[in-house]
């Protein structure tokens, strides 16, 4: 045993180890050798043969509570929660008013779906006023989200103090319940607006409530909601990209163009917010040598993105330089081949290059994408009667079916 010690200070752990499990052949009771032999396995990260062996000390010493204690730690880290549990009752059994050990238990109870014991124990903690009530109730509110009570999850959601650190993540639970459990999307609207009153400068409420309001066609709420978000917190980068994007949806392209400038100005190798702005000027046909210029760096900043590439080559199409357009799109197709707008661009440089039946071939892949997505939403009417002016324009339509 002293042997393996030596050994373990110098850094020999195969020596010490070999000491050690000489020490208890020859005493297999020998609690010292067998708690050294465990945590020289801890050390190394062999929590298995540190647990076995910490086991065999337990033999020795049941009611050692710190050995309990680090063979329950390690069982945790090896994802062995029932086995844990064990030696934590064993543990609350001794220490009943251990508070961190019962709030333990009962996230433990959680993680396996143990409801019942679960709920017992936090409500146990929940009378205890030195307590931070607001931790308890966030998880409260998570038994009864997960036993389909919406309501009771919202009403312990809803406990928390817009101080505490559960509040946000407390106010998104409530805003999903509403819009994907309730289905209610305008009670969730109205739940994150009351939070936002009350924590002004939350990236992740502002990012979610203009989400919902653009899902539910308020596009107008949606872009003054993130007006105040990038004015509360004027260098955010995601919140700016997703204003600009908006913004360029309702028409105003200059302004989206605006706040992709300003997220490059923090940013300046942002490759979505230059994409965004070569591709506004590339389908408006304008400042094309700029729109060139932060495309190319967009494409060497993200080499695989097919979004990023169908710009680039979309731009080269409206600049008439149909060869190079088809290398960049066909190469964007192959990355994103179930993505329609690429499809309909690559089509498109097929047809200009005369390459009529790969013209056909692109613009009915169109087609059956197009057909594809109308399963899950009403059908872009404009859409298929562009695509279908298109297959209707090429020569030798006949021959070509």
């Amino acid at each position: 045993y002293f042997m393996g010690r030596i050994y373990s200070v110098h850094g020999k752990a195969e020596e010490a180890k070999k000491a050690y499990q000489e020490a208890l052949r020859l005493r297999p009771h020998f609690l010292a050798a067998a708690k050294a032999l465990g945590l020289q396995h801890e050390l190394e990260g062999k929590n298995e043969l540190a647990i076995e062996a910490y086991q065999q000390a337990l033999i020795m010493a049941s009611d050692d509570q710190q050995l309990r204690n680090k063979i329950a730690n390690l069982l945790l880290i090896e994802e062995k929660y029932l086995a844990a549990l064990e030696h934590l009752h064993f543990l609350l059994e001794s220490e009943p008013s251990n508070i961190a050990l019962k709030f333990r238990v009962a996230l433990i109870h959680l993680k396996l779906e143990q409801f019942e014991p679960s709920e017992r124990l936090l409500h146990e903690l929940s009378q205890d006023d030195s307590l931070e009530l607001d931790r308890i109730h966030f998880f409260l509110a998570s038994i009864k989200e997960q036993q389909g009570d919406e309501q009771a999850a919202i009403a312990f959601y809803s406990k928390i103090d817009s101080k505490s650190q559960y509040f946000i993540e407390a106010r998104l639970k409530i805003a999903t319940l509403w819009s994907e459990r309730l289905l209610d999307p305008w009670e969730s609207i109205k739940s994150l607006k009351r939070a936002l009153d009350q924590q002004q400068h939350s990236k992740e409420l502002y990012l979610h409530l203009a989400h919902l309001l653009e899902k539910s066609n308020e596009l107008d709420d949606a872009i003054h909601v993130l007006k105040k978000g990038t004015t509360a917190l004027p260098r955010d980068e995601d919140l700016l990209y997703f204003f600009g994007s908006l913004l360029d949806r309702s028409g105003d392209y200059v302004g989206g163009v605006a706040a992709m400038r300003e997220l490059l100005r923090l940013n300046p190798t942002h490759a979505h917010a230059m994409n965004h702005i070569g591709y506004v000027f590339a389908e408006r046909k304008m400042n094309l040598e700029e729109a060139e210029e932060l495309l190319i760096k967009a494409v060497q900043l993200e080499p695989q993105n097919a979004y990023i590439i169908d710009s680039l080559g979309w731009l080269y199409f409206q600049k008439g330089k149909y060869k190079k357009a088809k290398e960049f799109l066909e190469r964007a197709h192959r990355l994103e081949p179930d993505e329609r707008i690429i499809a309909e661009h690559l089509g498109d440089a097929y047809s200009k290059l005369e390459l009529h039946d790969l013209a056909l071939k692109m613009y009915k892949k169109v087609v059956e994408l197009d057909q594809d997505k109308n399963q899950t939403s009403p059908p872009d009417e404009d859409w298929q009667k562009r695509i279908q002016a298109k297959i209707s324009s090429l020569p030798n339509l006949e021959s070509l079916h």
